[in-house]
């Protein structure tokens, strides 16, 4: 357990998502505000791979799993996909509706088979990974 960590990881990641809800939206991208949040998450985030270096294999995020190829290239290919489905999530909606000339409720409706493969494709892979593909955490050192 790394309470340390964890109360560097949390203010970190929630500054950034603030900082990027802000910038652009409710503040311009050059006011202090997301600025100094920006600032402060890198500056947080920074002192956390400091504590997580000196922490070694007891920190909440270690350092020598990351540099591990399997790790990061799967992060990558997971990243990817999230990438691909988030904006078909996005976009499907607004192709309904602008394209096809659909009402909201409708759009919703024709997404419901894409929502069920989504769900369905997701409960076999993470079954399948389960039972042939599962790492223990020795597997990585």
């Amino acid at each position: 357990m790394d309470p340390i960590g964890f109360l560097l990881l949390g203010p970190s990641a929630t500054m950034l998502l603030m900082a990027l809800h802000y910038g652009g939206n409710e503040f311009p991208w050059a006011s202090a505000r997301v600025i100094c949040l920006l600032c402060g998450a890198i500056g947080s985030f920074g002192l956390l791979i400091w504590v997580e270096h000196c922490q070694g294999n007891d920190g909440i995020l270690p350092l020598r799993m990351i540099r591990k190829r399997v790790v990061w290239c799967s992060c990558l290919v997971m990243a990817s996909a999230v990438a691909t489905t988030f904006c078909a999530t996005y976009f499907l909606p607004v192709y309904f509706q602008a394209v096809v000339g659909a009402s909201p409720i409708m759009s919703g409706i024709y997404m419901l088979p894409t929502v069920i493969a989504q769900l369905i494709s997701a409960s076999v892979v993470g079954a399948v990974g389960k039972r042939f593909f599962c790492l223990s955490y020795s597997d990585l050192s």
